[in-house]
Formats: C-alpha cells, structure tokens, sequence
C-alpha cells in the first residue's frame, strides 16, 4: 500500500489517533495523529498500558498489575493464552492473533481475568 492511500484509509478513521511506530511504517502524514512515538504509556481507568511495537520482557509497572500491549511479532492466540498462564500481562494486539479484529482494553483486561467495574464507553 502506497504512503498516500494508507493516509487517506488513516484520516477516514474515526477518533483521536496515535502513532505506536512500527517496522514497517513508512511516513504517514503526522498531522493525522495526536502523537506519534516509539513508547507511550497510557492509564485507562486505573489500569497502567505500555504501548510498545515490540513485546518486551519488561515494562513499566509490570509488578503490580500493568499491561503491555504489543504487534510485531505475528503471533496466534496461543501466544497470548501462554502468557496469562504464566501469569504476565503482556498481550498481542496484532490482527494476527485476535481473529483479524481490533481488541479493545477492556478485552484485554477481560482476557487476564480481571473485574472491570466501568461502561464500555469509558474504557477503550
């Protein structure tokens, strides 16, 4: 997919946009995100995220109770199903692993068992 057709798939989207920069990505016009970065970590209603393109060993509140979510790696949901037998909270966001649909937090939080107590339209 040419540069300019992912832009204009991009400026489509719905909602606020940001850039966890993968390699693969080429350069997208940066005025159609919010931010683009390398890392970012996010609190959604209580709950620590580390975005990262790639899965690492260790993130930023990964002791009590963070996330990190990741792609790269192409994996399937046994990946994911391994990690929360092992008891880490790291997940594949890739399409690849989550039957080709977007997971949302809350999935995410779901998926490790976890009780969330809010509306679907405040946890993304």
């Amino acid at each position: 997919m040419k540069v300019e057709d992912a832009d204009n798939l991009i400026r489509k989207m719905n909602g606020k946009k940001y850039l966890i920069v993968g390699n693969h990505d080429k350069k997208y016009d940066p005025r159609l995100f919010e931010d683009i970065k390398d890392f970012i970590k996010i609190s959604v209603d209580g709950y620590s995220f580390a975005l990262m393109h790639y899965p690492m060993l260790s993130w930023p509140k990964k002791s009590s109770g963070g996330y990190q979510l990741h792609g790269h790696i192409h994996a399937r949901m046994e990946y994911n199903e391994a990690n929360r037998e092992e008891g880490i909270r790291r997940y594949d966001v890739g399409v690849d692993a989550n039957n080709f649909f977007p997971v949302s937090v809350k999935q995410v939080i779901d998926f490790f068992g976890e009780q969330v107590n809010v509306d679907d339209h405040n946890i993304i």
